[in-house]
Parts: C-alpha cells; structure tokens; sequence
C-alpha cells in the first residue's frame, strides 16, 4: 500500500499519466520499450493536457523511467523504461485505461506503489529525452 507521504507533484504526476492514457493507442510494445500513437481526434485533448505541465520534470520523477521520444510528425511517443522497475503488468493496465475503468484504479494503485518503493531520487543524467 503506497504511504500517504508522497509529494503532490508525485500524485499530480500520475494523475497526468492517467489522463494521457484516454489520448494514446499502443503501437507496439516490447521489453524495455512501448510505443504510443495519438489519434487525429485526441490531439486537442492532449494538447490541454500536455500544456500545463513540464514533462522533463515529470519524467525525472518516474522511477525505471530511462527516457523517451516524441514525434510530432508521426504523432507517437516511444517510451523506453527498465522492465525490472516498471513491470508488464503496470504497461497493460496503462494501455487498458481508455476500455476498462477497472484498469485506471489498478494503474493508480500501481503506479503509487511504484513511487513510495523507490529506493533512490532519479538521476537527472539517466533520463533522455527527444522531441521536436
């Protein structure tokens, strides 16, 4: 159970990622990294979700997190991550928010344990990140 301690960038961090989860498709997923598309339809929403926030902040919060790329022109995000931190199953229930309610609580609760556990602050060297 995470503790009740955790920071509220680290809460407004997943409540970030839930909200993307209903702008993104999975394109393609393999150990270590996902790839995500954003349909032409999404787009306005994820553009107001993506506005207020500084994703090299949030991605530096992210335990397991090794970096990431975004693609305007191919409007998709590939996301590369160490598997032994951020586990499959924490990746299915991302990808399963936009269907299944159900998948958006157990991301919650996931991701949660994922930020109380870590044992040490990200490294700000560790993340990469390439966007246009």
């Amino acid at each position: 159970m995470p503790s009740t301690e955790l920071s509220k960038e680290a809460i407004s961090v997943v409540e970030h990622l839930v909200e993307l989860a209903h702008c993104v498709e999975p394109v393609d997923h393999v150990d270590g990294r996902i790839k995500m598309r954003v349909p032409l339809s999404s787009l306005p929403k994820l553009l107001t979700i993506i506005g207020g926030i500084d994703l090299d902040q949030g991605a530096r919060s992210i335990p397991g997190l090794k970096g990431y790329e975004v693609s305007a022109w191919s409007m998709s995000a590939t996301i590369r991550y160490d598997p032994n931190v951020m586990p499959l199953a924490l990746w299915k229930d991302f990808c399963a928010i936009k269907k299944d309610p159900h998948a958006e609580t157990s991301f919650r609760q996931r991701f949660l344990a994922l930020l109380d556990n870590r044992s040490c602050q990200p490294d700000d060297a560790g993340i990469d990140s390439d966007s246009p």
